[in-house]
């Protein structure tokens, strides 16, 4: 391929595992040897080169490279803690403080041990990703900002790396350019409960933007029951992508199929995917629905299995944007949970799916997507 690795004599991956057992910061450099004419494949290759070599941590990283010329990279928005503080403050500068109190606040708070991961793309092609083994978070950036807007999220940026000081990493997305979004995923402070329970839901959007350009993933993952957490409160990246791989985990949902087959293509990571199941693959268990053709929709089998339809009113609205709306989220949650609860009715309907066994005659793994 067009991509060499310099920065470990070693296999990275072993590199990687001494690194991360004598807890050193962890720096590679991914080199694209030419700029290919498509500039959108180039930037996908170091996407996909990055997020390769993240999988040796368990982390899913998402990362997006806004495609610009060689040489002009410094004006790209790719950008995490250190690169987003420092652009910021060059910019405060030149226009008199324009952006707010809050980059002077936000770069008080990020030196030290903070500042030490970061992204940037150099001038010569090269990507270079420097990434503390911990935890990681997600810092969401527009291409055009307000000053104002520029202010709140340098706030931000501060209060979540001043709580995670120790050991803190940020991915910044821009929205231009087609790659992973994780919208929302799975809290690590649930998955206790959701082991415990042995099921949990996947409701996935695919949202596409007005310019035709980006598909952001919306991941409405894991619904504890009655929880719905935002993925700015996920500290554990690497938590979640072990439930999203544990085979005793069922990720229940419906019309699966396509979505963990995207999910396995954006991210490397997500092709160990186990234990899917598309409530499709029950529908003879659904009564009214057991002998009908066509799709199966999740309104009509909640209607045949809970004795009531699913408003599916928000589903096409505007996912991709932040914060999501109180209405948004209910929807997300109910759209999740639903489909936890339509098993829970067959299982009780039908007691030989109770044990573990029996469910999973009806699972299938990503990789056989």
């Amino acid at each position: 391929g067009p991509a060499a690795w310099a920065a470990a004599a070693m296999n990275p991956q072993t590199a990687l595992r001494g690194a991360m057992q004598r807890g050193e910061p962890i720096m590679f450099r991914i080199t694209i040897d030419r700029l290919r004419e498509d500039r959108r494949q180039t930037n996908h290759a170091k996407s996909q080169l990055a997020l390769a070599f993240c999988q040796a941590h368990a982390f899913a990283l998402a990362l997006v490279a806004e495609c610009c010329a060689v040489g002009d990279c410094d004006e790209s928005m790719i950008m995490c803690a250190q690169w987003a503080l420092e652009t910021l403050g060059k910019r405060a500068g030149a226009d008199g403080d324009a952006d707010g109190e809050g980059v002077g606040e936000a770069r008080e708070s990020l030196r030290g041990e903070a500042l030490r991961s970061f992204l940037c793309c150099c001038a010569d092609g090269q990507l270079k990703l420097a990434l503390r083994v911990g935890t990681l978070f997600r810092l969401d950036l527009q291409a055009e900002m307000t000053a104002e807007e520029r202010g709140g999220m340098a706030r931000r940026l501060a209060e979540a790396c001043a709580a995670n000081a120790a050991a803190a990493g940020a991915v910044a997305l821009l929205r231009r350019w087609p790659c992973l979004q994780l919208g929302e995923a799975v809290p690590g402070v649930l998955l206790p409960r959701l082991v415990a329970q042995g099921l949990s839901s996947l409701a996935i959007s695919w949202a596409e933007e007005l310019d035709g350009d980006v598909q952001t993933l919306v991941l409405h993952a894991c619904i504890a029951r009655n929880h719905l957490r935002s993925a700015r409160a996920l500290r554990e990246a690497g938590t979640a992508l072990r439930a999203l791989c544990d085979p005793a985990l069922v990720k229940a949902g419906c019309g699966l199929a396509d979505d963990v087959a995207k999910l396995a293509w954006a991210c490397p990571a997500l092709r160990n995917m186990r234990s899917c199941l598309d409530l499709a693959r029950l529908r003879t268990f659904m009564g009214p629905l057991a002998n009908k053709r066509g799709m199966l929709g999740l309104s009509s089998a909640a209607e045949a299995m809970l004795g009531k339809p699913l408003d599916k009113g928000l589903r096409m609205s505007a996912w991709q944007r932040r914060p999501l709306t109180p209405a948004q989220l209910r929807y997300a949650a109910l759209d999740a949970l639903v489909s936890v609860q339509i098993v829970d009715a067959i299982v009780r309907q039908n007691p030989k799916l109770g044990s573990r066994r029996g469910l999973h005659a009806y699972v299938f793994d990503a990789a056989r997507v």
